[in-house]
């Protein structure tokens, strides 16, 4: 219940956790390197990449991506190829996310709309960017 009589040590005891968590990715980061980076835009139905391998659709595989640089664990989601377009070189994906359960699914769509609200911020702060 985020309106009970613990809610608010709940909700500092989480920031807590989470500072913690960025700390220690951003140092494990920093240790061991990261690795390239790739543009992809994602949300909690699926996601869109450029490939340098052509794919069809109803093709099937594993998505891994490091959501961000500081976090050091990569995710590996299930993924359908739903659509695929050449574009020069490359090839444009779009994918859909395969068995992922409701709460996985939340947990995806809070974490996309955190780095999301990250990235507005940082624009904000930073015009140029």
């Amino acid at each position: 219940d985020e309106t009970g009589p613990h809610a608010a040590a709940l909700a500092r005891l989480d920031a807590k956790t989470t500072l913690i968590i960025d700390l220690l990715g951003q140092w494990l980061a920093e240790r061991d390197g990261s690795p390239a980076s790739q543009p992809l835009s994602w949300s909690r139905c699926g996601a869109r990449l450029d490939h340098g391998e052509p794919a069809k659709p109803g093709d099937c595989g594993i998505l891994s991506l490091q959501p961000a640089f500081w976090l050091p664990i990569r995710l590996e989601l299930p993924v359908e190829v739903i659509a695929s377009q050449p574009d020069h070189d490359r090839h444009r994906l779009w994918l859909r996310w395969l068995g992922m359960s409701d709460p996985v699914r939340n947990s995806l769509e809070r974490l996309v709309f955190r780095l999301h609200r990250r990235a507005i911020a940082r624009r904000q702060r930073n015009p140029s960017i």
